[in-house]
């Protein structure tokens, strides 16, 4: 009833305020793309009661949704103009994004070819086994100084699904260029929409990658 991609003959579509499902528990549901799993919303002693049922087809479970008038977090891409704002800070961010990135290219002068060589095949190993995002937007972290959410998707390699992630990058992210080149966490900001990135880092089952490595594409 609930799937990544809809259509007319095997779903129903509803437009309201609230509504509930009821389905048995041994039907797991998805949403936004991702299995939602019974266990993360259950108490402690409905658990142990569904593990003692032989049949979990028998036990219905009713799933409530409710659409809430809060706020929300948006991730704007970096083209858009600002035209809903008054004031315009870009172009002071791009000028400090472009000074902080003449350091990092200093250090990489310095290093030697065999540093510089070891560097790159380190590179060449993340872009092959590191998880390749699509950039749909940025947005700096309010709660945190220096550090930016990229909004993306990346394709399950098992499966090939295509389903949405977060990449958090903040002071102890390194970011790399392809050629090897070094870049300060703030180049975040300049990813641009369809753009791409090779991250390394642990993923949580909500999608959110907090990143280690990042190659920018």
């Amino acid at each position: 009833m609930l799937r990544r991609k809809p259509d007319n003959t095997t779903a129903e579509y509803f437009r309201g305020a609230h509504f509930v499902v009821s389905v048995p528990a041994s039907i797991d549901m998805q949403l936004d793309g991702s299995v939602v799993k019974l266990k993360d919303y259950l108490s402690k002693s409905d658990r142990t009661a569904l593990r003692q049922v032989d049949d979990a087809q028998q036990i219905m479970v009713n799933y409530r949704f409710d659409a809430m008038p809060r706020a929300l977090r948006v991730a704007f891409p970096n083209t858009y103009d600002d035209a809903l704002f008054e004031d315009s800070t870009s172009k002071g961010v791009v000028h400090d994004a472009s000074q902080q990135q003449q350091e990092p290219r200093m250090q990489n002068s310095q290093q030697s070819p065999e540093e510089q060589e070891q560097a790159l095949e380190q590179v060449n190993l993340l872009a092959d086994h590191g998880r390749k995002v699509q950039v749909v937007g940025v947005a700096p972290n309010p709660e945190k100084k220096d550090t930016y959410i990229v909004a993306g998707t990346a394709t399950k390699r098992s499966t090939g699904e295509t389903r949405p992630v977060a990449v958090c990058i903040d002071s102890n992210t390194t970011m790399i260029k392809r050629t090897g080149e070094h870049l300060p966490p703030g180049i975040a900001r300049e990813l641009q929409e369809g753009g791409s990135i090779v991250v390394e880092g642990k993923q949580s089952k909500r999608g959110v990658i907090r990143a280690k490595r990042v190659i920018v594409v």
